[in-house]
């Protein structure tokens, strides 16, 4: 049955099912409509119960059944606010066992899930039985469809009389204005492209990419409803801010829906998202980059480098760790290590709950020392394995294919940029480390979508502050890492390639897992975000993406592009060493008492510091890929600059990352030509 609105439809199909001896149970968070409809329903008694509170439906039925009551139960299959989703299962067969009917709405989930509809999905249009009670569907057609109109089906045993029933009671539907011939033909076209699944595997693709956008950034990712539905409800601290967020993004030519008090069930401001299966996936990520840029700051995440001017730690984690920030202070420890250990470089920041280190355990996780926080013999035996594939002459061999692959990316930018916008965090600082490392050590290559998260989530859980639900979601993803690298490691046998190399004299399998899951996370990830860091400088300054593509003096420019990024926005601005002795370090600043055992912080990059080099460390632990690192981000920053002459920083000022050790802008999003104004103003360089 087609009626002219969604509205109607649900105004029709409860008004049919109400009489004095019916009792309706509403979830709470049902749509304006069902409410009306069921207060508008003859002499029909109208309870609601808590979202989503299976238990409360079921005393609600089993109190219904003692007052031999005909039980009507309404749910949306995916809410339009929250955009969580129903177990229609479980309410199935609750209604099945108190003889209830069910009365699905799913206005936000035809056409989204698979099989065309939540009910679909779950197989409950198929199992109806003539035991079974039936099953209303109601539903819009202006939503994924696309047209105008509402319907309502009937699914059981006995759907014909039902459908009769509705026909000639329901008074939206015999009073109604029917749809014209065109809209309906469009209806049904529609309907025809959503049974071949394409707009629902577009969607399911979507959904996954703003799952990985909107919560990369611990701060805003607390703030994030689970995501279950194309559709995405970001809370927001109040009315005003999203107000203002849902402003700043329509300036942006961005679209997002703004809920607020009273229109919102449970009185929490926030933006909506409505995702589109037919957004290419690059534009569609920095859509969201955009979104959760201008929310993240909302929340307090930081829109400037944290560690170049303070310390960016939480007040309260700040008594966590002596803070050293002399510069010669600093070399004094790192030139130490039988007072100062390596031993809590790769410590997690934040203790892991019981039950993330029990799952971890489980799961077989093991991350033994052997690089970056080992000491000693243990230390040296792998350094000096590894040293040959990052010496200045094996990064000297592979700066030409260096230049070539940064060459295609930039182009590609620049090709994006002049027809909207591009993100070069992701397209150009994302790609060129991994690639280059791939080459020069033959490590594999996962999808970068993939090994971006794989990156992120690790940063997070050993170097955050996550609280115990995100490190339980942060530890799943380490273990899915975790356990790629194993199987990447037994198929590895060539000596010529670093994995194998390290085979072949006798390393264990868990040591070269372990180097192999720190090297790709604090080692190729934080080259990605150093080359974002110096892109960010670059492309905000007009004067220095001039000098930085001049073809005689650009390359040089550019290096000290990079090199100022490493002295005061290092993408490692701090690290970690622990005191085997109680001493007191001299400094600038006074005498520094540290105790045996105390966790000390280096800070190694801030506007205080003037020396680039110390930003990957000193003395026997300095970073092995120091070298390539600085001629990768030098690279990319001249490669740009000559690719992209005319380009400059557009959209949202960005959000950083910002945990104990590591920092850099989320986005970098640039634009070209005629869109291309000063934008110094408005973002922070």
């Amino acid at each position: 049955m087609t009626f002219s609105s969604g509205y109607l439809a649900n105004l029709g199909a409860l008004s049919a099912v109400g009489g004095p001896r019916t009792a309706f149970f509403l979830d709470d968070h049902v749509h304006a409509s069902l409410h009306d409809a069921a207060k508008i329903a003859s002499s029909a008694q109208v309870s609601t119960f808590a979202h989503q509170d299976l238990d409360c439906l079921e005393g609600l039925l089993q109190a219904a059944w003692q007052r031999q009551l005909r039980a009507a139960v309404v749910v949306e299959s995916v809410y339009s606010v929250l955009g969580d989703s129903t177990d229609l299962a479980a309410a199935a067969e609750l209604c099945r066992r108190y003889e209830a009917l069910l009365v699905v709405d799913e206005a936000h989930s035809l056409g989204t899930l698979g099989a065309g509809s939540a009910l679909g999905q779950a197989q409950l249009l198929d199992i109806v039985s003539s035991e079974s009670p039936p099953i209303l569907m109601t539903a819009s057609l202006s939503k994924s469809l696309g047209g105008q109109g509402g319907v309502v089906l009937i699914a059981g045993a006995d759907a014909p009389s039902w459908r009769a029933h509705v026909i000639n009671t329901a008074r939206s539907f015999i009073f109604d204005t029917g749809l014209s011939p065109i809209v309906a033909a469009a209806a049904a076209e529609a309907a025809r492209l959503i049974r071949t699944e394409k707009p629902h595997r577009g969607l399911e693709a979507a959904m996954g990419t703003a799952d990985r956008v909107l919560t990369r950034n611990p701060i805003l990712a607390q703030h994030v409803e689970p995501i279950a539905s194309p559709i995405v409800s970001v809370r927001m601290p109040d009315a005003a801010s999203a107000a203002a967020a849902a402003s700043q993004l329509r300036d942006l030519g961005i679209l997002v829906g703004c809920f607020r008090p009273p229109s919102v069930p449970d009185g929490v401001s926030r933006l909506r998202i409505t995702l589109k299966s037919y957004l290419p996936p690059q534009q569609l990520t920095r859509v969201l980059g955009q979104v959760a840029a201008v929310a993240a700051k909302a929340w307090g995440a930081p829109s400037a480098c944290p560690f170049a001017e303070d310390d960016a730690r939480p007040a309260e984690k700040k008594p966590d760790q002596v803070l050293l920030q002399d510069p010669e202070t600093i070399r004094a420890v790192l030139g130490d290590p039988p007072r100062f250990s390596a031993s809590n470089a790769l410590t997690a920041v934040q203790p892991l709950t019981g039950q993330v280190r029990r799952y971890l355990a489980r799961e077989g996780l093991q991350l033994p020392a052997v690089l970056a926080s080992a000491d000693g013999p243990r230390h040296r035996e792998v350094r000096k394995l590894v040293a040959p594939f990052f010496s200045p002459g094996r990064v000297k061999q592979i700066t030409p294919r260096m230049q070539e692959v940064a060459a295609d990316l930039a182009e590609q930018c620049a090709q994006d940029a002049d027809h909207g916008s591009v993100d070069l965090a992701d397209s150009l600082a994302g790609k060129l480390p991994p690639l280059i490392m791939a080459e020069l050590t033959g490590l594999p290559l996962p999808e970068f979508n993939q090994l971006k998260r794989w990156s992120q989530d690790s940063l997070e859980l050993f170097w955050g502050w996550p609280d115990a639900q995100r490190q339980r979601r942060l530890a799943e993803s380490a273990v899915e890492f975790h356990h790629w690298l194993r199987e990447q490691v037994r198929e590895t046998d060539d000596p010529e390639t670093l994995f194998g190399a390290l085979k072949t004299h006798g390393i264990t399998e868990a040591k070269i897992i372990s180097f192999g899951y720190f090297l790709t996370i604090a080692g190729q990830e934080t080259t990605s975000m150093l080359i974002s860091t110096a892109l960010y400088r670059l492309f905000g300054d007009p004067g220095l993406l001039e000098s930085c593509g001049n073809t005689d003096t650009g390359e040089a420019a550019s290096r000290s592009v990079v090199q100022k990024s490493l002295a005061h926005q290092s993408s490692v601005p701090t690290w970690r060493r622990k005191a085997e002795y109680s001493t007191v370090l001299p400094s600038a600043a006074g005498d520094i008492e540290v105790a045996a055992g105390d966790d000390v912080l280096l800070q190694l990059s801030g506007m205080h510091h003037s020396d680039p080099s110390l930003a990957f460390g000193y003395g026997v632990h300095r970073c092995l890929g120091a070298g390539l690192a600085e001629e990768e981000a030098t690279v990319a920053v001249h490669t740009a600059a000559q690719a992209m002459p005319h380009s400059c920083l557009t959209g949202a000022e960005p959000v950083w990352t910002s945990l104990l050790s590591f920092q850099a802008p989320e986005q970098v999003l640039v634009t070209s030509g005629d869109d291309c104004t000063d934008s110094r103003e408005r973002h922070q360089i």
